[in-house]
């Protein structure tokens, strides 16, 4: 499966595509409301008309490359300025002259700007730059100290202690994440054939033995449809290994593109390809014949034509994953003993 970004700096962007217009559409909002309201005021837009005309101008660089990695750094000391020049007003404004001990609705935004710090810094400098933002916060708080009255203390606490949270947690989460996509490469790297992308023989057992389980359970039938490229060995000899891994990657992507979400499809070795399927008999028979056709009319990108065999076979209740593959590869057999490029089905 492609992953849609291939790398952290693709997943940032995105990122900031995103939440960017969000941020100049709420200042917009707020500009607007507080224009009907009459409380805008000189102070508000100091503080708010270089945000939106900063935020616009971040999002149409990103937007098209240009400068992206300085204009993150820049957005992320400029958006930090911001949170502190609003702690700043607000301490001035509200909270010594005893008017309000409240941050406001900017107030919001803090677990957000810390997210960001860690999303677009690496390793240690993400505690650094997010140390010195709490540091510069605290001087603040203490230059203001003896001017507070006691009603500002706690909503001044709580905002400091909550950035130190907020760092603390995101600092754990960020090994958290890191262990989890750690076990979900190992987990491909061991069910995946590396190959073709699509499932090898150890995640295709795991499948049929559940699928096997499920069908003595509930008295479903499956099928199995083994097959493989017919004269491999002569392609590889012919154009090179190389081709033959280009002619196995395509047939791959072709196959998948003709099976339901309900069918499971693998490489099981070499040349040879494996489907366990909910159908049974003749509709098996059915989606195996069509495959077949799918790749003898297929015009493949370097040896042009390619032809499979195919060996077809129900699920039986009762009998062991061994038997039915057996079963299912001697369908196969039988396919090539009789000429090649044909789907023949074991009862």
């Amino acid at each position: 499966m492609k992953l849609p970004y291939e790398n952290l700096s693709q997943l940032r962007r995105a990122i900031y595509l995103w939440i960017l217009p969000f941020f100049i559409l709420t200042i917009l909002i707020s500009f607007l409301i507080g224009h009907q309201l009459d409380q805008v005021n000189k102070d508000f837009l100091v503080l708010t008309v270089p945000l939106f005309v900063w935020f616009t101008i971040c999002w149409f660089a990103i937007y098209k490359r240009f400068f992206m990695l300085l204009f993150e750094y820049i957005n992320l000391v400029f958006t930090g300025f911001y949170h502190l020049m609003v702690f700043n007003g607000s301490i001035v404004s509200q909270m010594i002259p005893g008017f309000d001990y409240d941050f406001g609705v900017f107030i919001v935004w803090l677990p957000l700007y810390i997210i960001i710090i860690f999303i677009t810094l690496q390793n240690w400098h993400r505690l650094f730059f997010s140390a010195g933002f709490i540091g510069i916060t605290i001087c603040i708080a203490l230059y203001y100290w003896e001017e507070l009255p006691a009603g500002a203390f706690p909503p001044i606490i709580q905002y400091i202690v909550a950035q130190v949270v907020y760092v603390i947690v995101l600092y754990f989460i960020q090994y958290i994440l890191k262990a989890f996509v750690e076990r979900d490469i190992l987990y491909k790297s061991a069910y995946t054939d590396a190959l073709t992308g699509i499932a090898n023989r150890l995640q295709f057992n795991r499948w049929l033995e559940n699928q096997m389980k499920r069908a003595e359970q509930q008295n479903t039938t499956s099928s199995i449809i083994f097959f493989d490229i017919d004269h491999f060995k002569k392609i590889n000899d012919t154009f090179g290994h190389k081709v033959g891994d280009l002619v196995l990657i395509e047939l791959a992507e072709l196959v998948k593109e003709n099976v339901s979400e309900s069918d499971f499809f693998a490489r099981w070795g070499g040349e040879e390809f494996i489907i366990l399927t909910t159908r049974a008999g003749e509709e098996a028979f059915g989606l195996a014949e069509q495959i077949r056709e799918k790749i003898e009319y297929h015009q493949f990108t370097t040896v042009v034509h390619v032809t499979a065999s195919f060996g077809v076979t129900v699920f039986r209740r009762g009998e062991t994953m061994d038997s039915v593959l057996i079963r299912a590869d001697k369908g196969l057999y039988l396919s090539k003993q009789k000429g090649r490029n044909q789907v023949y089905l074991m009862d």
